[in-house]
């Protein structure tokens, strides 16, 4: 299937998408709407999908704001009957599912203008390329009811503080979902444990946080949780398996194509961007995973350590990504999706 998910990646498409994400684009803003709408188009335009918005109003520093998560499903077979009876909230938190997260808010400055191309323009466009590019291999899978769980890909909003970062002054739509989530009780065929919530058929949460930078080091934050440590420690292998391949770690511009060096570098070892050296202790990165993890779901956080140096800077914009660093994620993030998933290897 690597090979199948590589001929199908449309680069230009993803760089294309990264460039209309990567506005200034604060909530309340008339182009935090357009990125919204952009983010709905895009899933009016697949089969298969169901879009789902937890809209909300809460007071900020900043006065009274309204926040709207938007969350995308891909349900299995036998949760279809769902897409006709209702648009209950707790039709999408009953299925047992892998969520792929990301936020696409970008915060507010006074003096310049923010683009937030990693922060997080790329982990948005890498979620909706993956959307486009698994959508035959997903539909197969569920066509031949052989589609054991949902597929939900949350963008939020609101993950940017109004002034400088608290835990009060932040992350309010991840706050909010994983609060209303947590209150959904399930219908006893649909709870793994007597008690069971709309969290608790979460299989794992992976959030994508500031991907984009040049030779990002993302580490096995979480490996205390067995899934979550079961997790990173597959994507690792899934990076070498593809870095053995050449098919990462080689330098590309923005559409894909290869840069030739000139003269040619000598050979190097290639650093690994998920790096499976144990930790001494769990380190814990505030972010919208913050209410998730609380409730005890497994998380996989994808955000690098040190943060890229353009980070909350007028430079964090298309100017000055590494364009080989964001097609390699686009890509780990779909064989990782598409083996946690077990679709099957052969084209659709």
């Amino acid at each position: 299937m690597i090979t199948h998910l590589v001929d199908t990646t449309d680069h230009r498409a993803l760089a294309r998408r990264v460039r209309e994400l990567a506005i200034e684009r604060p909530v309340g803003s008339a182009a935090h709407s357009r990125v919204a709408d952009l983010i709905r188009a895009h899933f009016a335009s697949l089969s298969g999908w169901r879009l789902d918005e937890d809209s909300f109003e809460q007071p900020t520093i900043l006065g009274q704001q309204r926040f709207t998560n938007l969350i995308a499903t891909f349900l299995p077979k036998r949760s279809q009957r769902h897409l006709l009876r209702s648009t209950n909230m707790r039709d999408i938190a009953a299925p047992r599912r892998l969520v792929l997260a990301a936020h696409y808010d970008s915060k507010r400055f006074e003096h310049f203008s923010f683009h937030a191309a990693t922060d997080s323009a790329v982990p948005v466009a890498i979620l909706l390329d993956l959307a486009t590019a698994l959508q035959p291999w997903l539909l197969r899978a569920r066509d031949a009811d052989r589609l054991d769980l949902a597929l939900q890909l949350v963008f939020f909003d609101g993950e940017e503080a109004f002034g400088e970062w608290t835990e009060s002054d932040s992350v309010y739509g991840s706050t909010h979902l994983a609060s209303l989530w947590a209150n959904i009780s399930l219908a006893a065929d649909a709870a793994p444990t007597p008690h069971a919530n709309g969290l608790s058929n979460i299989s794992l949460f992976l959030l994508l946080d500031l991907i984009g930078g040049p030779a990002p080091t993302i580490y096995n934050y979480l490996f205390d949780i067995p899934a979550s440590d079961a997790a990173f420690r597959s994507m690792a292998s899934i990076e070498a398996t593809l870095t053995r391949l050449k098919l990462l770690h080689q330098p590309i511009d923005e559409n894909g194509l290869p840069i030739e060096p000139s003269p040619p570098p000598p050979p190097t070892d290639t650093a690994a961007y998920f790096v499976p050296r144990a930790l001494q202790r769990r380190m814990f990165i505030d972010d919208d995973h913050r209410a998730f993890l609380a409730r005890n779901v497994p998380v996989l956080h994808a955000i690098p350590i040190p943060y890229p140096g353009v980070w909350h800077l007028e430079s964090d914009n298309v100017a000055n990504l590494d364009w080989q660093v964001v097609h390699d994620f686009a890509l780990l993030a779909k064989v990782f999706t598409a083996s946690y998933l077990q679709l099957q290897s052969s084209p659709p």
